[in-house]
């Protein structure tokens, strides 16, 4: 998805969660409100507890090799 289509899926309500794949620290110093934190190398670990309901968009900043 495209950041637009983010911005107005979230606006509306709509079943969507963003995943904010950088680390703690990361995370910590600045994120997309609401955005879950699971560390791109804990995600594969996590993905069972997720809502199959949702549709998941992932966000990782610049660079790193995550995007």
């Amino acid at each position: 998805m495209e950041v637009d289509e983010v911005k107005q899926a979230l606006q509306a309500n709509k079943k969507n969660q963003i995943i904010d794949v950088r680390s703690k620290e990361e995370y910590e110093r600045a994120h997309i409100p609401n955005a879950l934190n699971i560390s791109l190398q804990d995600l594969k670990d996590n993905i069972s507890q997720l809502d199959k309901n949702f549709q998941f968009v992932t966000a990782c900043g610049k660079g790193g090799g995550r995007n």
